[in-house]
């Protein structure tokens, strides 16, 4: 089974005051500029990875992503402060890093390209 992204739900983050949403396997976010879409992405990213400090994102704010397919048809919720990120996951199974990994891709502030540079998700990473 692979692993999906189920929902997510913040509140008092930048300019989101609060969001909650039910996610597809396909999602799109839109709005104007300055309405709070890479905030939304970077608390995505916080919540499920552990070595983030590099990328120097503005703020954590609350709430939670759950994720299904990571503990035998339970949901796991994730969230800036969680003790586990999806590695621990990855490392308790020894197949190690999931072959669905492309269901859980973000890409940031119109940012589409695999970059291979130290701000960018590197094709050594993938």
């Amino acid at each position: 089974m692979g692993i999906k992204i189920e929902k997510v739900t913040v509140k008092h983050l930048g300019p989101i005051e609060s969001f909650s949403e039910d996610f597809g396997l396909f999602n799109l976010i839109f709005s104007k500029n300055e309405c709070g879409k890479t905030f939304l992405t970077e608390f995505i990213i916080q919540s499920l990875f552990r070595n983030t400090k590099r990328w120097k994102f503005r703020e954590k704010g609350t709430g939670k992503v759950l994720v299904s397919g990571l503990d035998e048809g339970k949901l796991v919720e994730f969230s800036p402060s969680s003790s586990e990120k999806l590695e621990d996951y990855w490392e308790k199974d020894e197949r190690g890093l999931p072959p669905s990994m492309v269901n859980l891709l973000v890409s940031k502030g119109a940012e589409p390209e695999i970059e291979d540079n130290e701000q960018g998700i590197g094709k050594n990473l993938i």
